[in-house]
């Protein structure tokens, strides 16, 4: 078990559950849904390690990201690429995913993310090829995330500080009535703050990467249902 920090980050289609429950009552199957979690996840899954990112897991619509600072950069380059990382996630998504022909016709998925900076442990399971993470900062970036409205990201004060000082003033600080239920279900009443993901700046980089992803993406939805491989959980390697 090794200890580490850095910026833990959610990502969630908050709609998932009404499109699946909506493709089931029409069509008593769900092939559709599980279609397009493939195509999202697999684009998701490129954008994070674009970035450097590690995915420690996939939930139902959920995507947990965590972002360590590497040995060769500086908190300025670090503050970027997690900026980067977590803009190109919301960007692919709306930009990106929702508008390929082959989705048009189906509700389009709305995100949602929340981030907290701290330190955690990484743990290897034995016998496997896997690893977890353990910590408070995690859990508190999983709990915000579920407050987060469609197209938006909430982040603690501490992730705010690892934010770029560019970008600081896109993000508005939650009032008492906001944080009200948040603090009903986390300890210490942290200071949360919130940016729609269209405030934050595109750049260059991003714009390559989402051309990038559309026609890996155009490739990916070309699979038959029964051709899918699911992302498995990260590798020690």
């Amino acid at each position: 078990m090794n200890k580490s920090e850095g910026i833990h980050f959610y990502v969630n289609i908050k709609n998932l559950d009404e499109i699946i429950q909506g493709e089931e009552e029409a069509n008593d199957e769900v092939k559709r849904s599980i279609h397009r979690l493939h195509t999202f996840f697999a684009g998701i899954t490129k954008a994070v390690k674009h970035f450097n990112g590690e995915i420690e897991k996939f939930t139902h619509g959920r995507v947990h990201v965590y972002i360590e600072k590497l040995d060769d950069e500086n908190d300025e380059q670090y503050k970027l690429r997690a900026k980067r990382l977590i803009l190109s996630c919301f960007t692919f998504c709306y930009d990106v995913f929702n508008e390929l022909g082959v989705y048009s016709r189906y509700t389009k998925f709305k995100l949602q993310g929340g981030a907290d900076y701290g330190e955690y442990y990484k743990y290897e399971i034995e016998d496997l090829d896997e690893f977890t993470t353990i910590g408070g900062v995690a859990n508190i970036a999983a709990k915000i995330t579920n407050f987060a409205f469609s197209g938006y990201i909430y982040i603690t004060e501490e992730a705010y500080d690892f934010i770029p000082d560019s970008e600081q003033d896109n993000f508005t600080k939650l009032d008492d009535d906001e944080l009200q239920e948040i603090h009903e279900r986390l300890k210490g009443s942290p200071s949360i703050y919130k940016a729609k993901y269209t405030s934050l700046t595109m750049d260059d980089v991003i714009k390559n990467l989402m051309d990038d992803l559309e026609e890996y993406c155009k490739d990916i939805a070309d699979v038959k249902l029964d051709e899918i491989k699911f992302e498995s959980a990260t590798s020690k390697n």
